[in-house]
């Protein structure tokens, strides 16, 4: 039976590594606490699919999201000795592996698992002034969702925020000029009613929080749409937030659009990061009670 744990390597990337070469894997960011990873199954979800999607292991491997949901725990609960911290994070990169010169990959390959340590920056809740990013995102059916490791777009995103005055982060519009998300995170905002996040099926990347708010949104019977939505229609929110894994809910607070500043209301954004803390406390605590 194959352990996805035979795959990890401690040692430096080797210089033929498809990674290094073409970007050729996925990747996932884990905020950790005590040696627990927070959204376990998510994380875990999001390896599996992607790793699936991008024939990252041979089929015959027999691997389930329950073997990827092992990595993870182990990832989290190793990382856990190297740091003086409760909170820590801990990310996990699949490689397709060494290969010879050119795109097509050997066959079969073998993959190689890197997992890292890192210190989990204070990540600030005050409120954001956000811009519109010049970089665009590209469509790509087949890529589109995947945390994989082809992140120039995000890259250039960045760069580009730098040189802005006052902007803590920048919204990012595909070619259409549809909004997609954030530079590392994705968006919410709220139009009467109802919250409305981007579909991500041609470009983007489907976040775990994501996936966790719909779950909590769910569970609330708290209305949300996903679908396409271009800049005019965001200029009609009354409030809007960011999220990722890291951070969590980050409220927006002020859009730069068009030369004027669209400002949001931050007491309903505010409510529902508190109530996505909580959920997601219960959850970690769950977890905790099954390892004990």
């Amino acid at each position: 039976m194959t352990t996805l744990l035979n795959f990890i390597v401690n040692e430096d990337l080797a210089h033929n590594d498809r990674a290094l070469n073409y970007g050729d894997g996925c990747f996932t960011t884990i905020r950790c606490y005590k040696g627990q990873a927070e959204l376990l199954g998510l994380h875990a979800a999001r390896l599996y699919n992607d790793a699936k999607r991008l024939s990252m292991f041979c089929e015959t491997e027999g691997l389930t999201a329950n073997d990827f949901r092992l990595l993870v725990s182990h990832g989290a609960q190793n990382n856990f000795s190297k740091t003086d911290h409760d909170y820590y994070v801990t990310k996990i990169l699949i490689s397709r592996g060494n290969g010879n010169r050119g795109y097509a990959p050997d066959d079969p390959s073998v993959p190689t698992i890197i997992i890292s340590h890192h210190h989990l920056a204070d990540t600030k809740r005050s409120p954001m002034h956000i811009g519109i990013s010049d970089v665009s995102l590209s469509q790509q059916r087949l890529l589109a969702g995947i945390k994989h490791l082809n992140r120039l777009e995000q890259v250039l995103a960045k760069l580009h925020l730098k040189k802005q005055r006052g902007w803590d982060d920048a919204l990012m519009l595909d070619e259409q000029k549809r909004v997609i998300e954030l530079t590392a995170a994705n968006v919410f905002f709220k139009v009467g009613d109802v919250w409305y996040t981007p579909e991500l099926t041609k470009c983007g990347v489907s976040g775990v929080m994501r996936t966790c708010i719909f779950e909590y949104l769910d569970e609330q019977s708290i209305a949300y749409k996903v679908g396409d939505y271009h800049l005019s229609f965001l200029a009609t929110a009354s409030a809007a937030f960011c999220c990722n894994a890291l951070s969590h809910l980050r409220i927006i607070q002020s859009l730069e659009y068009l030369e004027n500043i669209i400002e949001f209301d931050t007491a309903e954004s505010e409510k529902l990061s508190i109530q996505i803390d909580q959920f997601i406390s219960l959850d970690l605590e769950e977890q905790c009670k099954e390892n004990t």
